[in-house]
């Protein structure tokens, strides 16, 4: 049987989602809140808020102008209204950050894909871009530089230590269009050599952006990568971009093109001591090619 929620609960979901991922669209709403709600059901409770006082609209020319995409107002007495219920401060209600126009459709690709890894492992850390740089541990793992922030990833994902595994941490990109081949090597030579990161993961809307990135890992950066140089070819994951795929976890393909499942792969990194993570040492992903 379906769960449901109450209506009054719904509108408060949907806040808590605003507070932490705004600004966002009806249809990424849709994508990311549990239980499932229906396009209508979403529209209808965006319009309550916003009669409220509680919402702005952020109009965008992208689908022929019917891109709208929500926040919650910054106006002092909305935002002591909205804190009143989600239980926080008016401040940290405050949007700090926020993305061009242009950048809209990523941002909201990074927020569900966000939502999606923390329904895949409920017990990590999943932190965005945005606020990587007031978390001690990332800054740490990344050797995050605040002069370049387009070395950071979108999201970072830390599985904490548990039953005596290490600590895991792996940094996902999601890729709408093809960047020069300078960026691409340098953003993927950070990773691997000036990084303490696990692995890494890109989530492309498109075949041809993986294919092109995978061939600038295997020829420009994976040889000089001494770090991971030991499992290089499963350092780096590719994945298309499939909102509407059965299941929630993405097919990874690595650096040789064979296929691997996401939570094997998770589950080698978290009980496979860096030093023995060899090229053979990875045995599902000889099951397909």
């Amino acid at each position: 049987m379906e769960n449901k929620i109450a209506p009054y609960h719904r509108g408060r979901q949907i806040l808590q989602m605003l507070a932490e991922h705004a600004p966002i669209s009806a249809r990424g709403l849709e994508e990311i809140i549990e239980p499932k709600m229906h396009r209508r059901r979403v529209w209808d409770a965006l319009n309550k808020l916003n009669k409220k006082g509680y919402l702005t609209k952020r109009y965008d020319g992208i689908f022929k102008n019917t891109g709208v995409y929500y926040q919650i107002s910054q106006e002092l007495v909305a935002r002591e209204k909205v804190a009143s219920f989600l239980k926080c401060t008016p401040e940290s209600l405050e949007l700090k950050f926020m993305p061009r126009h242009q950048e809209l459709i990523h941002w909201e690709g990074c927020t569900i894909w966000t939502e999606r890894f923390r329904k895949l492992f409920p017990d990590a850390q999943v932190t965005r871009d945005f606020k990587l740089f007031t978390n001690p541990l990332a800054m740490r793992l990344i050797l995050a530089d605040r002069d370049h922030p387009e070395l950071m990833p979108d999201f970072l994902v830390v599985l904490p230590e548990k039953d005596e595994r290490p600590r895991v941490s792996v940094a996902v990109e999601f890729e709408r269009t093809l960047k020069s081949a300078e960026r691409l090597r340098r953003k993927l030579n950070k990773y691997a050599t000036e990084t303490f990161l696990d692995g890494v993961i890109y989530i492309c809307d498109v075949d041809s952006i993986g294919n092109k990135l995978r061939s600038i890992y295997s020829s420009k950066v994976m040889d000089n990568a001494l770090r991971i140089k030991h499992y290089a070819n499963n350092f780096v994951m590719f994945a298309t971009n499939t909102h509407t795929a059965k299941g929630l976890a993405p097919v990874l393909v690595n650096a040789e093109a064979k296929f691997a499942d996401l939570h094997e792969w998770m589950h080698w990194l978290r009980t496979t001591k860096m030093e023995n993570r060899g090229r053979n040492s990875f045995k599902p992903l000889a099951l397909t090619s």
